[in-house]
């Protein structure tokens, strides 16, 4: 399902995922993603340790495997159990 609410097109895609935040890993599940970020809901005690503006790696898992890089981004909302991410887009010249 295709959601456009914040300029981009976000799809719909419950699917576990991991969250890497100063050296830890939490698991969560991965609700929508788009080109430029994400909408994770995190376990109970992940947003208790997250701040808005914190760097998290998302790593995501299909059918029980764990895709093959990590998305670096950034937290730019919370609300429990819920983290929003910007992802880290390398900049071009």
């Amino acid at each position: 399902m295709l959601n456009n609410r914040r300029g981009n097109s976000r799809v719909t895609c419950i699917s576990k995922c991991f969250l890497y935040h100063n050296g830890s890993r939490y698991s969560g599940v991965l609700e929508n993603i788009s080109i430029s970020g994400a909408l994770v809901s995190a376990g109970d005690s992940l947003p208790y340790v997250v701040q808005v503006g914190d760097s998290c790696d998302l790593v995501y898992c299909v059918d029980g495997v764990i895709s093959p890089g990590e998305y670096p981004g950034t937290v730019v909302r919370l609300y429990s159990p819920k983290i929003g991410l910007q992802f880290k887009l390398p900049l071009t010249n």
